[in-house]
């Protein structure tokens, strides 16, 4: 292949498109092999995190999150990525910081197929939101964000008692009651109600994303992160 990087002398628009075309392709290769490793690495990443381990985690998570009450679909992402400090809390010496990134995200992924079924179980249908599959699965996904607390009180209901109007007035009710100081002042505890106001609308309403974008995140992250074995 001839070297068109350094053709000065062909250096028109033509061939800077030809030579992007050529990279652009063998980036492609290069990314799908690498997304097929990362899933088995994802794979082979186990056992899932006690939950004294993961529950905690996610409060400071969720506390990360509400920094900025704007929790519109774009901000989730960069979100996560402010949320770097809760996931190195993880960190044991033992263990390759990335191994416990995954494992973070295949608990939640575990934690939100349970709260699919326990949703399933408990809640009243009557009493209930009807979503499709894409909403149903973004609900779920979500779900963990409300912590360990209320996965405990839903799972001790009996079946086909839950009503989702009251269950999330229940939510915003606690998580203001959980994560506001005694001593706090009234505008202080006035913004983080409309924090919590809004993390729970996009909890249940909204189309967020979250199990993907903290996959995207661990992605990118060890891309950026990964250092050759052989130069150590």
């Amino acid at each position: 292949m001839r070297d068109l990087e350094n053709e000065s002398e062909e250096d028109t628009p033509e061939m800077r498109l030809l030579v992007a075309t050529e990279k652009a392709l063998e980036f492609r290769h290069v990314k799908k092999e690498y997304d097929r490793a990362w899933r088995k690495l994802q794979v082979a990443v186990t056992p899932l995190m006690a939950d004294q381990i993961f529950w905690p985690l996610v409060d400071k998570f969720r506390v990360q999150m509400m920094k900025n009450r704007n929790m519109t679909i774009d901000n989730w992402l960069r979100q996560c990525i402010d949320a770097e400090k809760a996931y190195r809390d993880m960190v044991i010496k033992e263990r390759e910081p990335i191994l416990h990134w995954v494992s973070f995200h295949n608990t939640w992924r575990e934690k939100s197929r349970e709260w699919s079924k326990m949703i399933t179980a408990k809640a009243d249908p009557e009493k209930s939101s009807h979503r499709g599959d894409d909403a149903w699965g973004d609900f779920v996904d979500a779900l963990p964000l409300l912590g360990w607390d209320l996965y405990l009180y839903v799972e001790q209901l009996e079946d086909k008692t839950l009503d989702e109007t009251k269950f999330r007035k229940q939510v915003g009710t606690y998580l203001l009651a959980k994560l506001s100081p005694i001593e706090e002042s009234l505008d202080k505890t006035m913004a983080r109600a409309k924090g919590i106001e809004i993390l729970v609308k996009d909890v249940f309403g909204g189309e967020n994303y979250i199990l993907s974008r903290i996959d995207d995140y661990n992605q990118q992250r060890f891309l950026y992160d990964a250092e050759d074995p052989a130069s150590e």
